[in-house]
């Protein structure tokens, strides 16, 4: 945040307005500071949970910043959900996280990610199955990623097309999170990337019911995130939410198997 706060021409936080999303989902509403945040909303509460995209004009959503998803991940460890069927998180923390040197605030990674910020209730804690509280190292470096925007310069904008390839998948290019070429809310998983929710969990079932693992089955992916297998994963989450506080879940894990 700092580095952010440091970026702009007015320092000003924004104030904090009353967002609403689809229809779908309850209203999200910023009250106070220490109610979920988006973007530059109270510029000068640090520490506290926010949402992106950070522009004021962008449709709210329950996105979290990549800072407060990274620092969850030091509780639940780097796998997703349906591999935590196949495989114990003990060994799957992350242990160190690089930077460019010139994007590194040591004030705002200690606040974030030590054992002395934020995190610093969940220190010792361990939960079943593995799960724990495992702070990474952040470490720097001088090397300039040569497609980054400070290596573009000023005129670098974001774009919505991503390129994507997987070791033995193959490769895929993706506009606005669809396939190119298909069309957004296609019927079946026409316009799915390989990377979405969906195809993990088919892949990670097909997996479980080749090895005969129980537990990676059912109908609705939900209900497999609520069933008993991911009982200690869910109470890691649990408490490490209600630490870093104003974490409000994302919907949406209704669907079910997914057909050819």
């Amino acid at each position: 945040m700092e580095l952010i706060m440091a970026a702009q021409d007015d320092p000003t936080p924004w104030t904090t307005l009353s967002l609403t999303p689809s229809s779908a989902t309850p209203p999200l509403t910023s009250a106070s500071p220490t109610s979920l945040l988006q973007g530059r909303q109270y510029f000068s509460e640090l520490g506290v949970v926010r949402t992106k995209p950070g522009r004021a004009d962008s449709p709210p959503t329950f996105s979290k910043s990549c800072s407060d998803k990274l620092s969850i991940r030091q509780v639940t460890s780097a796998l997703l959900s349906p591999t935590t069927l196949l495989m114990s998180p003990e060994n799957a923390y992350i242990s160190t996280m690089v930077l460019p040197t010139t994007s590194y605030s040591p004030t705002a990674c200690a606040r974030a990610f030590s054992a002395a910020g934020r995190m610093a209730p969940l220190v010792g804690r361990k939960f079943d199955s593995g799960y724990k509280f495992s702070p990474f190292a952040v470490k720097t470096t001088n090397l300039a990623f040569r497609f980054s925007k400070r290596a573009a310069g000023a005129g670098a904008i974001g774009s919505n097309i991503s390129a994507v390839w997987v070791r033995g998948k193959g490769a895929e290019t993706l506009i606005g999170g669809v396939l190119q070429g298909r069309k957004k809310f296609a019927s079946g998983i026409k316009g799915a990337s390989m990377l979405c929710k969906m195809l993990i969990w088919r892949l990670a079932q097909r997996v479980a019911e080749a090895e005969g693992v129980e537990g990676a089955g059912g109908e609705q992916y939900g209900l497999v995130k609520l069933g008993v297998k991911m009982a200690a994963r869910n109470e890691a989450k649990e408490v490490t939410r209600g630490v870093l506080g104003g974490w409000v879940r994302n919907g949406g894990d209704d669907f079910g198997r997914v057909l050819e």
